[in-house]
Order: C-alpha cells, then sequence, then structure tokens
C-alpha cells in the first residue's frame, strides 16, 4: 500500500505536479471511450482524459485529471483537479487540490487533498481515510471513516463508524439528509452542528482538546521542505538543464567516488572555515566558503531528488513506464520518493546522509572538470 502523509494544506503540493510531462510536447493525454487497455495505463500531461476501459491500475498525473472510463484496478493520481466520473472497481489513490468523485468506487479511497467532495451520485463502497481543508461528503460511503480535515460536511450515508479530527479552527457540520448508522467521534476545540432531521445510530462523542498550531507539526514543516526543494529545482533544471543532467550521469556512473568525495566536502570544509578565520585576509574567502557550505545541504536535496528518479526509470519494472518521462518529471518523483523515506525512523537518516555525500561528490567532480575544460 503506497502511504500518505496526513497533509492538510495538500494544495500546494499538487500545483508543482503540473509540469509532470510523459509526453512533453502534448499538452492534452486522452484515452478515448473507444480504446482498451489490458494491462496498466500510465499518463502524465498538463490535461488527463480517461474514458475508455483500463483492466488494470490507472497511474496518471496532471493539472486536470477526468476519469468517466472503467477502471479494473486502482488509481493512482497526483493532480490538481481530479474529477471521477466513472467505475473504479479499486482503491483511490493520491494527493490533489481537488478531488471530486460523482461515479462508484468498489474499494478504498485513501487521499490527502485541498478538497474532498462525494456528489450524491457518488459511491464509495470500502472505507475513506482522509486529509483534506474542505470536505462534504453528500454521497454513500460503505465503510468506515477517518478523517483529518478543516470544514466538514456531512450530508450522505456512512454505513460505518466516523472519526473525524478538526484543526484548531475546524468545524464539523452533520446535515439534514446524513445517515450515520456507525458510532461518531470527533476531536476539536467546539462542538459540532448537528441538524434535527440528520440520522444517528448513537449520540455523537465530542473530545474536546487543544490544537497545536499548524506550523508546529511535523507535517508542515515536511510539506515546507519538500515544496521548497521542489521550486528550487524546478528552477535549475529550466535554467541549467545540461549541467544538472552531468552531475546525474556522474553519481551514476561513479556512486563511491562521489561518497568518498562527498565526505572529504563535509569534513574538510568546516576545517577550512576555521583555518580562514584565523586570518585576517582569508575572511572574506571564509565568508564565501560558509555560504557555499550551507547552500551545499540545500542543493544536495535538489541533486538527490533527480539521482533517485534517474535510478527508479533504470529500475527493470518502471523502465517502459518511465521511459518518456522528461527530466523535470524524474525529479518531483525521486525527490517525493526520497522524502518520503527520509522521514523512516532508522533508514532516513542514514539515506539522507549518504544521499548528501552523493550529491556532494558528483557535484564537486562535475565543477572540476568544467574547469579543466576552461583551463
Amino acid at each position: 500500500m503506497i502511504k500518505i502523509k496526513n497533509l492538510l494544506a495538500i494544495g500546494l503540493l499538487a500545483v508543482i505536479f503540473w509540469p509532470l510531462t510523459g509526453r512533453a510536447q502534448d499538452e492534452i493525454s486522452v484515452l478515448s471511450n473507444s480504446e482498451v487497455i489490458n494491462g496498466n495505463y500510465y499518463a502524465a500531461a498538463p490535461t488527463v482524459q480517461v474514458a475508455g476501459q483500463v483492466m488494470s491500475d490507472v497511474v496518471v498525473a496532471g493539472s486536470v485529471v477526468e476519469i468517466s472510463g472503467e477502471v479494473g484496478g486502482d488509481v493512482l493520481v497526483l493532480g490538481g483537479t481530479v474529477r471521477v466520473t466513472g467505475h473504479v472497481h479499486g482503491n483511490i489513490r493520491g494527493l490533489a487540490g481537488t478531488l471530486v468523485i460523482v461515479g462508484q468506487v468498489d474499494k478504498n479511497v485513501l487521499v490527502a487533498v485541498g478538497t474532498l467532495r462525494l456528489d450524491p451520485s457518488g459511491e464509495i463502497q470500502g472505507q475513506v481515510t482522509a486529509a483534506a481543508v474542505t470536505t462534504e461528503l453528500n454521497g454513500k460511503i460503505g465503510g468506515s471513516l477517518l478523517l483529518q480535515g478543516g470544514v466538514v460536511n456531512l450530508n450522505g450515508l456512512i454505513n460505518g463508524p466516523a472519526q473525524v479530527y478538526l484543526g484548531k479552527d475546524g468545524s464539523l457540520n452533520v446535515g439534514d439528509q446524513a445517515i450515520l448508522t456507525g458510532a461518531v467521534s470527533y476531536y476539536g476545540t467546539k462542538p459540532a452542528n448537528f441538524s434535527a432531521k440528520a440520522q444517528l445510530a448513537s449520540p455523537a462523542r465530542f473530545y474536546a482538546q487543544p490544537i497545536r498550531d499548524a506550523s508546529s507539526t511535523g507535517w508542515w514543516h515536511w510539506l515546507v521542505k519538500f515544496f521548497s526543494v521542489a521550486v528550487l529545482g524546478m528552477v535549475l533544471i529550466k535554467l541549467v538543464p545540461k549541467f544538472i543532467s552531468q552531475i546525474v550521469i556522474m553519481a551514476d556512473n561513479s556512486p563511491v567516488t562521489s561518497l568518498v568525495k562527498g565526505l572529504i566536502w563535509l569534513v574538510v570544509t568546516p576545517l577550512a572555515i576555521i583555518i580562514l578565520l584565523v586570518t585576517i585576509i582569508g575572511w572574506p574567502l571564509a565568508l564565501l566558503l560558509s555560504f557555499l557550505y550551507v547552500a551545499g545541504f540545500l542543493l544536495a536535496q535538489v541533486f538527490v531528488g533527480l539521482i533517485f528518479g534517474w535510478w527508479l526509470k533504470s529500475w527493470p519494472p518502471l523502465m517502459k513506464p518511465l521511459a518518456k518521462w522528461s527530466l523535470l518529471s524524474l525529479f518531483l518523483l525521486g525527490l517525493l520518493v526520497y522524502r518520503l523515506l527520509a522521514v523512516v525512523p532508522y533508514v532516513g537518516g542514514l539515506v539522507v546522509l549518504l544521499g548528501s555525500l552523493l550529491a556532494w561528490g558528483a557535484l564537486w567532480q562535475v565543477i572540476r572538470g568544467e574547469f579543466a575544460v576552461i583551463k
């Protein structure tokens, strides 16, 4: 299963994924209603339309994603606005600015979005696990509901237990058409608004608790770091794609050498700065070296994201689906994988250290090579 962090402001994350273009020249990727895909279907473009029949999984990314066909397996989506009007026989998992479900989902929904809306005609037969700023559930949910959000409006059928965690200024509103057959519990700073016409199997349980400010929570820091590095990487790839590619190729061709030279940079640079500070005339150079050393930590994350994306493309099971992905697409995918691995207990620290050493060493070798050409 794909684990997605509980990000209430995930709309910001979705914005940076629009450049993911498997076919960079296409503005729109379309699977027409007359087409049938026997295996998995992969697509990435500013606009993705899936109107045909896919026997297995659908993996798509785009600014606007519309799924109106029939999907035999799961849907994994990264997008700005995602609209599902067709029939998904498996699960829906993903990150999006807005997710609207009008059709039918036979299994579960696991998403982190800005806005989650289940229309009255929409049906999810399994459970819903979501993090959203705004949630409107007006259709049918056959299983349980586990939700972390800001504004939550329940006005449909939920056939299992419902558990809602509200933010500092969050609110829960249960409307006239709400039918909640399971136990309802919610956590927040104020009681919910229940319509007199709402049908509850048992009285809802309210747990008043102080909510930490969003800026102090782990998911916020994770999002800020990811977004900052993603934007920086997008700019660098746009400005110096050739230089960036050289760093990735260097790390891939000479990983051991890059690790060793990265370790030298990590240890020797602070010592050099201290020595330069001892001498008055060395201060300007020490300040410049200090700036480069600090900047190296941020740049390393960009290069590691690129390297991870390159390795994923070289992995046999992903070679075909990622074959047409652009450098920018691979960077965003690699950065996502890297940042998720970085938060894994025990393993995460080692991943960050080795990745940084690899990136610094590759950067050092490429820069030295450029200077050698100049000489």
